[in-house]
């Protein structure tokens, strides 16, 4: 669904920010750590991007959650490690990653939208305690 991709790709933006925020680390010394404001991005980040997730995965099938997630969690810190941060693809090598690029982008949504494998599986029970009936009152 919408939401499960929408949600799937904000946790990659999030888990794109956690690579970033560890990338921007001064040191890995504790004091350096606790006196750099990128790892407390790191830590909000990857929780928020923790939680985005998993929302996602109770809302839709794994595919549609997983994909969007995946590719903005490894291609923004990319992009952002050669337009901001000073890094380059290998000499001679941008062709090829611009179309593995756009091949991930594209089998993304492919899977995004590939919704086949939630509707073959029976919904888990429920834990709330609170909804009458049971699954033998269902089946009438």
């Amino acid at each position: 669904t919408a939401s499960t991709a929408l949600l799937s790709a904000l946790a990659g933006l999030g888990f794109a920010a956690v690579a970033v925020a560890a990338r921007l680390l001064p040191a890995l010394t504790p004091s350096a750590v606790v006196s750099a404001p990128a790892a407390y991005l790191l830590a909000s980040a990857g929780a928020l991007a923790f939680l985005l997730y998993s929302v996602a995965l109770q809302r839709g099938a794994v595919t549609a959650a997983t994909a969007p997630m995946i590719v903005l969690q490894t291609a923004t810190p990319s992009l952002l490690g050669v337009l901001v941060l000073g890094d380059a693809v290998r000499s001679g090598w941008l062709s090829a990653a611009a179309v593995g690029l756009v091949i991930t982008v594209a089998g993304a949504v492919a899977l995004a939208r590939y919704d086949g494998l939630r509707s073959r599986r029976a919904p888990a029970p429920s834990l709330d305690n609170s909804r009458s009936g049971s699954p033998e009152e269902s089946e009438t």
